[in-house]
């Protein structure tokens, strides 16, 4: 099947700084964090989408309905932590992805850094069968094309899905 990643369709409108506990996007990402140690504000103020960007690429906040709606699908891989946004009255979550698919690989099988490229592929082994994942070599956000098809028709918005590259890595 098919891989893609999320992505925010704009960083147009509201933008938020996630912040405090030394916390890395890593972290973020993997909900490694302590959340009462975030310091979450409103940088750029605008219209409240269901995925909100932040100044880390790839950590994103959610709304209540993308929680919702998503956690109606079923999908996997995913969880949220309620933030407290200094000065903002509207419910956010930051999304945390659970779901691994080992670290990114290149053609020789040896594990790169980067983004995912042609040529970039994932060991069906490391994989954990979840909808969402992460490689451990990479913060962006993966997503089974059957899911993110899914996905696209809750018409959530500032939700965009882009074609990953990702391969499944040759085993013959």
């Amino acid at each position: 099947e098919h891989v893609q990643t999320l992505v925010a369709a704009s960083f147009k409108g509201l933008r938020i700084s996630v912040t405090g506990g030394g916390v890395t996007s890593r972290d973020l990402l993997t909900g490694n964090f302590e959340s009462q140690a975030l310091v979450v504000t409103v940088r750029r103020p605008g219209r409240v989408r269901d995925l909100v960007g932040t100044y880390w690429a790839g950590v994103y906040l959610v709304s209540e309905y993308f929680r919702h709606s998503v956690s109606g699908l079923g999908a996997s891989g995913w969880s949220t932590t309620p933030v407290r946004v200094e000065d903002f009255e509207s419910p956010l979550w930051l999304l945390s992805i659970t779901g691994r698919c080992g670290p990114l690989r290149g053609v020789g099988g040896e594990p790169i850094e980067g983004g995912p490229k042609v040529g970039t592929f994932i060991h069906p082994a490391g994989w954990d069968g979840t909808d969402f994942f992460m490689a451990e070599n990479n913060n962006a956000i993966f997503v089974l094309g059957s899911t993110a098809e899914r996905v696209q028709h809750l018409h959530l918005s500032n939700v965009a899905f882009e074609s990953s590259g990702l391969q499944p890595y040759p085993t013959n």
